[in-house]
């Protein structure tokens, strides 16, 4: 069974000074990797938005 997971869950809001320094001193392809990893759990990858043109 899938466990459904609100996002009000998921939102950090106490990091340390440490964590915050980790992350910044990634390389920026890692950080590219993980938050396209992050992104691809609460989106559809392969959906692409219709487009609708106002003139």
């Amino acid at each position: 069974m899938t466990k459904i997971v609100r996002q009000e869950e998921l939102i950090r809001t106490d990091w340390t000074l440490g964590e915050v320094k980790d992350i910044y001193h990634q390389p920026f392809n890692d950080l590219l990797f993980r938050a396209r990893t992050i992104h691809r759990q609460f989106f559809d990858p392969n959906h692409v938005p219709d487009i609708h043109h106002l003139t």
